[in-house]
């Protein structure tokens, strides 16, 4: 079963993401970029890994903030991310491990995040965050 769900229109695109723990939302979020952004074409096989660290005010604003580092990397490094596992996660800090692979160029670019269309909630199954994105 796939975790998150991608709606594209005309002006902008939407991901929802559920999760059972903030672990796999972290996670999620970033299956759900690089489906959004990378086809199976533009992939070059060349592996990337790195470590990432998101520090922020509370767990809604380190999704945030994580989402902008995922794009700020796939942009500035020409990546798509295959894999993310998060080493250690709080309310306020998050440090996690990304691979991925480099990529030739993006199918789809996402624009800016609409702060406005994020919304991150728990519920009895679990986490659910949406974000909306500029085209």
């Amino acid at each position: 079963m796939k975790s998150y769900e991608i709606v594209d229109k005309a002006d902008a695109l939407t991901i929802k993401v559920t999760a059972a723990n903030m672990e796999e939302l972290f996670a999620s979020v970033a299956k759900a970029i690089t489906h959004a952004m990378v086809g199976n074409d533009q992939i070059t096989g060349e592996r990337f890994e790195k470590q990432l660290k998101v520090n922020s005010v509370d767990e809604e604003t380190l999704l945030v903030d994580f989402v902008g580092k995922l794009l700020e990397l796939a942009y500035v490094e020409n990546v798509a991310f295959t894999n993310v596992s998060v080493d250690k996660l709080d309310n306020h800090s998050l440090s996690a491990s990304i691979e991925g692979c480099y990529v030739y160029g993006f199918g789809q670019e996402l624009g800016e995040l609409d702060l406005d269309g994020v919304a991150f909630r728990q519920n009895h199954e679990g986490f659910e965050a949406t974000f909306t994105f500029g085209l």
